[in-house]
C-alpha cells in the first residue's frame, strides 16, 4: 500500500508538470495542444486516463478503524498489508496471518456472565400499598415535600409505572419503607421478625443503588430515590447511614443544572404546564436533598461542601399540590387560592433559615484559621442571634398562634 501511495503521488506530480504549460483546460492530452496546425474539423480521440487512485482507495478502506474491544481485526489487516508490501519489494512469500486464541482465556465461563436483570421487586399487596402511600403523604410529605401527590398516585395506581420502570419501582419501595415506620402493622415487618424496629426494611433491602449501566442519563426518579434513602437511613446508628450522604452533592448539582436548563428553555415565552411541573419537581428534589445535607453537616460538625452560590436556586412555589393544574385557565397554573396559606410556606420558611445559617457557618470556616479567629467567632455568634430574632419576627401571621407564650426574643449578647 505504501508503494501504491508513492506511485500515485509521482503520477500526480507528472500531470501537474505536463499541464503547467497549457493555456487552458484540464484533462486534455498535451499532444493535442502541441500541434497548433490542427484544424477545428480534425477528429481527436482522447485516450482514457488510467485512474490509479481506485485500487488504492479500496485498499485503504479495508483499514478502517473500529472500536471492537479485544479482537482488533484491523490491526491484523494492517500487519498483513505491510508484509505483502515487503514481499513485493524483496520478492519473498509470507503466509497469511492466522489468529490463534487459547480457549482457556477466550471461552466464557459461568462466573463471567453478568446478570442482565435484577430479581423482580416484591411490592406490598394493593390494599397495604394504598395505605402506605396515603400514610406517607399525610405524615411525611409535608415535612419534606418531594413528590407531587396527584401525579405520584396516578403513576402508581393508573399507569402502573413501578412495574415498567425499575428506578421508579425502587423509589416506590423507598416510599413504602419510610411510611412503614409510621404504621404499626406486622405486615411491614422484616420477614419473620416481630420487632417494630424492622418496619420497612423488607422494602428498603430490595433496592440496589448501583447502576448496571452509565449510558443512560440520571433521572429525577434516581434523585428522589436517594432523597428517600437519606430520610430512611438518617436515624440509623450504624456505618450503613454513611453512604447516602456521598451522593448528596452529585444529586444537588444534577437537580440544579436541570432547573436552570428548563428555565432557560422556556425563557421569553409562557412555559408549558409540563415544563413548569418538571421544573417544580426538580426544585423540590434539589431543596429536599440540600436540606438533608445542611442538617447532616450541622449535626456532625462536617465541613460545608455547598457554597452560598450553590444555594441561589429559587425556592419551590408556595402552591399546594391540588392547585398545580387548572384546566379552565392556563394562567392559573400554580396559583394558590387567596386567603388559603400553602403548606409549602412552612417548608420555604425552614429553607430560608437553613440557607442563612449555612452562610454564616461558611464564613466561619473561611476565617477559622485567621489570627483574629476569636473576634470572628464573637461576630458570627452575634449575627446568629440576630438571624434567629429576625426569623421569629418574620414568621407568617397564621403560624404565630402556634408559638408558646414563653418564647421571647433572644438577647443580642452571647453567653
Amino acid at each position: 500500500m505504501l508503494i501504491d501511495l508513492a506511485s500515485y503521488a509521482r503520477s500526480l506530480s507528472k500531470k501537474i508538470d505536463q499541464t503547467s504549460s497549457l493555456d487552458s483546460g484540464f484533462g486534455i492530452d498535451p499532444r493535442i495542444q502541441a500541434d497548433t496546425h490542427l484544424s477545428d474539423d480534425t477528429n481527436v480521440v482522447l485516450e482514457p486516463v488510467n485512474n490509479t487512485a481506485e485500487p488504492l482507495v479500496s485498499r485503504i478502506r479495508g483499514l478502517e478503524l473500529d472500536s471492537s474491544a479485544v479482537a482488533k481485526p484491523n490491526q491484523v489487516t494492517l500487519l498483513q498489508t505491510a508484509l505483502d508490501i515487503r514481499d513485493e519489494m524483496e520478492g519473498g512469500i509470507t503466509t497469511s496471518i492466522v489468529l490463534r486464541k487459547r480457549p482457556e482465556y477466550w471461552a466464557p465461563y459461568p462466573w463471567d456472565e453478568i446478570k442482565q436483570s435484577d430479581p423482580p421487586f416484591i411490592f406490598p399487596e394493593d390494599s397495604l400499598l394504598r395505605e402506605l402511600i396515603s400514610l406517607y403523604f399525610s405524615r411525611l410529605h409535608y415535612i419534606n415535600p418531594l413528590f407531587h401527590q396527584p401525579l405520584f398516585e396516578r403513576q402508581v395506581f393508573e399507569e402502573k409505572l413501578h412495574l415498567q420502570n425499575r428506578i421508579f419501582g425502587a423509589t416506590l419501595l423507598a416510599v413504602c419503607a419510610n411510611a412503614a415506620r409510621c404504621f404499626s402493622d406486622s405486615r411491614t415487618f422484616y420477614l419473620n421478625s416481630q420487632s417494630e424496629h424492622s418496619a420497612g426494611w423488607k422494602y428498603f433491602n430490595q433496592v440496589r443503588f448501583y447502576r448496571s449501566t452509565f449510558l443512560q442519563p440520571t433521572t429525577l426518579f434516581e434523585v428522589q430515590l436517594h432523597a428517600m434513602a437519606m430520610m430512611f437511613l438518617s436515624p440509623v446508628s450504624s456505618e450503613m447511614d454513611a453512604w447516602p450522604w456521598d451522593m448528596a452533592v452529585p444529586c444537588i448539582q444534577l437537580a440544579q443544572s436541570n432547573v436552570l436548563s428548563i428555565q432557560m428553555r422556556s425563557k421569553g415565552s409562557l412555559p408549558s404546564y409540563d415544563d413548569m411541573a418538571e421544573c417544580e419537581l426538580w426544585k423540590r428534589a434539589f431543596w429536599v436533598v440540600t436540606c438533608f445535607e445542611l442538617i447532616h453537616a450541622a449535626t456532625i460538625n462536617k465541613r460545608k461542601i455547598l457554597t452560598p452560590d450553590q444555594l441561589e436556586i429559587e425556592f419551590p412555589r408556595e402552591c399546594d399540590d391540588e392547585n398545580w393544574f387548572n384546566a379552565s385557565d392556563l394562567k392559573l397554573h400554580f396559583v394558590q387560592p387567596a386567603g388559603k396559606p400553602s403548606y409549602m410556606a412552612y417548608w420555604n420558611y425552614i429553607l430560608k433559615y437553613l440557607v442563612r445559617f449555612s452562610s454564616l457557618f461558611f464564613k466561619l470556616e473561611e476565617h477559622i484559621s485567621d489570627s483574629e479567629g476569636v473576634q470572628v467567632l464573637e461576630d458570627l455568634s452575634r449575627k446568629r442571634i440576630e438571624l434567629l430574632n429576625d426569623w421569629f419576627a418574620s414568621m407568617p401571621a397564621h403560624r404565630e398562634i402556634l408559638l408558646p407564650s414563653t418564647v421571647y426574643p433572644l438577647e443580642s449578647t452571647p453567653n
